[in-house]
């Protein structure tokens, strides 16, 4: 019954992520996630075994029992209440799209794979939901459902907490002939509550996950994109954030001076401090790992690849007559930049390249010693990573379509 007291969170208010959530989430507040699963595979080893001598025979269950049943029937009303109240996460229907830049199979490392799953997947060590589950948890939900109802998975836990201290299995006395399946569907179900959880933490309203998060978070893969501070994990909004300020041969000439500055012991940065220098470092290498990021994961949001969902997009700093007339690129790499993009980063990734360019930043401020490899392959990557971007960023930006809208409006 509704009546002036009655306060109705609005759906997209944060307050109402609680209001969904506190309940499904209740349980890992006295058993973690790990140790929540922990327990569950314990108390599977103890209700089908028949040995009594085992130490796991003889441990108190009840508390897990009864956490199991809890995040059971709390889920069920988590799954309910989203229902009654209409109610469907943005996340889940986010339009997912094959990613345009991903690395293809021959360029790829023996990590790409156990790298490139998504971001929660990686963090939480989730092994029985699917990838589409992962993208939607509510069908994960709807299968655990439409096995048996609420009450008989309570009495089957009954049944587990019996035969967790007898001597007999229970598989072998008939009450559950398979187990190791009610092992995998429960934790499957506490996977469910940590994707909950992990999304909640994620702002669960906002229309997209990040799904390569943990790239950010591994100091070794991603320093220098910054998305802790930005909110922002699409590598192709950095990239146009720098691409807005240099076309193509304004950036790989700042290289060569930059390169021969830290070849030549006795050259001068004369362009200006030693400051516009570590500039140019960041922006050089935010670019080197902003490439690499674009050919990461098999699959990206349909948003990313629209210019017009970007909070801050620049219009691009065009090459004169809007062509580039000097290239290190085949004409086959012009026809095909993505492609170009997935070989060159076939073997070193990103994390050899990096190294490469402190180590000429260093060189080329300190002026104490001289550099004892030019790194004319380095310069020559970097050129083409360069010009493969300046083409893909133009591409991107063909397809924006806010200023178009503006003017329409304005003359309604």
């Amino acid at each position: 019954m509704k009546n002036d007291f009655t306060y109705q969170i609005p759906k997209d208010d944060d307050e109402y992520v609680d209001h969904l959530t506190h309940e499904f989430l209740w349980p890992f507040q006295f058993f973690g996630y790990e140790e929540l699963r922990k327990q569950l595979w314990s108390l599977t080893k103890a209700v089908t075994a028949q040995d009594p001598e085992h130490d796991y025979k003889t441990q108190d269950y009840s508390k897990v029992i009864e956490m199991l049943k809890e995040l059971i029937n709390s889920a069920w009303i988590f799954k309910d209440r989203m229902k009654r109240e209409e109610y469907t996460p943005p996340l889940l229907n986010v339009e997912w799209v094959t990613n345009p830049f991903r690395q293809k199979s021959k360029h790829q490392d023996p990590d790409y794979g156990k790298r490139n799953r998504p971001g929660v997947v990686a963090k939480g060590g989730l092994q029985h939901l699917g990838t589409q589950e992962i993208k939607n948890f509510m069908i994960a939900l709807d299968d655990f459902f439409s096995r048996i109802s609420v009450v008989e998975w309570c009495l089957l836990l009954d049944k587990w907490q019996e035969y967790a201290n007898k001597w007999d299995s229970i598989a072998s006395s008939g009450w559950d002939d398979q187990p190791l399946d009610t092992y995998e569907n429960l934790l499957k179900l506490v996977e469910i509550a940590y994707l909950v959880r992990d999304l909640s933490y994620c702002e669960f309203l906002q229309e997209c996950a990040p799904h390569n998060e943990h790239l950010f978070e591994d100091d070794y893969t991603i320093i220098h994109l910054d998305a802790g501070n930005t909110g922002k994990y699409n590598p192709l909004e950095h990239i146009n954030w720098i691409m807005h300020r240099y076309n193509a041969t304004l950036l790989k000439q700042e290289i060569d001076d930059w390169f021969d500055c830290s070849i030549e012991k006795d050259q001068i940065w004369s362009k200006a401090e030693p400051g516009k220098l570590v500039g140019i470092y960041e922006d050089v290498a935010t670019l080197l790992e902003g490439a690499w990021l674009l050919t990461q994961g098999d699959e990206v949001p349909s948003s990313w690849l629209d210019p017009d969902t970007y909070e801050h997009f620049e219009g691009p700093k065009l090459e004169e007559g809007q062509r580039l007339k000097e290239h290190h690129l085949t004409e086959n790499q012009l026809a095909n930049p993505h492609r170009a993009l997935s070989k060159i980063y076939r073997r070193t990734g990103v994390g050899l390249a990096r190294q490469q360019l402190r180590d000429m930043l260093r060189w080329a401020l300190q002026k104490e010693f001289k550099a004892y490899n030019p790194f004319s392959e380095l310069r020559q990557k970097l050129f083409k990573i360069i010009e493969l971007l300046y083409l893909i960023n133009i591409d991107v930006c063909s397809r924006w379509t806010r200023p178009l809208n503006k003017e329409t409006e304005s003359t309604k």
